[in-house]
């Protein structure tokens, strides 16, 4: 497996020894479910909350090594985009079903490309009125 691929599913590389890093992710991670054992999350939710103090990839291991361990449960759904989503929720949350599919609508809400599209131009309205209260000055002017 590709240490890029994020999919939980994959297979760490034989050998390799347990990283620091990986190490500290996961005892994180552990607390997060233990402190929140009703709540269902997705991978990609967890890695970028998680990005100040970990690369996503370590982060993604951690979760494969929960799994593996049994404390965390998980599935992979479709979303209507065709892209995939890989849950995940601690063990002894026994009536996931529904925290998941309301994380799932969510998601494909928020992924919808009209929402995308609209986010994308307020953006660069934003960025545009910027510049039209504040000149930009070329350096060259400035020094002729």
């Amino acid at each position: 497996m590709d240490d890029d691929n994020f999919d939980l599913d994959g297979v760490e590389a034989e050998g390799r020894p347990r990283d620091a890093r990986e190490r500290e992710a996961s005892k994180d991670l552990r607390e997060l479910f233990e402190a929140h054992r009703g709540e269902v999350f997705f991978s990609r939710q967890l890695e970028v909350q998680h990005e100040d103090d970990y690369f996503h990839w370590v982060t993604n291991r951690a979760l494969r090594e929960l799994r593996d361990d049994g404390l965390i449960l998980g599935e992979t759904r479709q979303l209507g985009t065709g892209g995939s989503i890989n849950l995940v929720w601690h063990r002894s949350h026994r009536f996931y079903r529904r925290n998941a599919g309301r994380l799932v609508a969510l998601v494909e809400e928020y992924a919808d490309p009209n929402i995308g599209g609209v986010v994308g131009l307020h953006g660069e309205f934003m960025v545009l009125e910027g510049f039209a209260r504040w000149p930009i000055r070329h350096a060259w002017a400035e020094h002729s």
